[in-house]
């Protein structure tokens, strides 16, 4: 009886991983459209990196289309590089997207 709630639990948990790895992305433009989101979506954006502000473990990275995305892995300079970045919407403090693939496309 006690390892019936750990393994529907575990089941919900691959449920959920499932859905959010075989979702399509959505892709997001602009601002404006990022901001008519909701949270955790899984979105996708493209365009030239004007800014890159890099801290002890994140990477702030701002688009020409004034997107912000945060990176947490090795500092790479991203700076006036055209990428394509695979992310998760975040709008809890401020509307950005956290960047779970990240790709130099120039």
């Amino acid at each position: 009886m006690n390892k019936l709630p750990i393994i529907i639990t575990l089941i919900g948990l691959l449920a959920l991983i499932l859905i959010l790895n075989l979702s399509k992305p959505i892709h997001i433009d602009s601002q404006e459209e990022l901001k008519s989101l909701t949270q955790n979506k899984k979105v996708q954006v493209s365009g030239k990196v004007i800014e890159q502000k890099d801290y002890d473990k994140i990477t702030i990275l701002k688009l020409e289309n004034n997107i912000t995305l945060t990176y947490s892995g090795k500092h790479i300079n991203f700076l006036n590089k055209d990428i394509l970045a695979l992310g998760i919407y975040d709008g809890f403090s401020y509307p950005k997207i956290k960047i779970l693939e990240i790709k130099i496309i120039n």
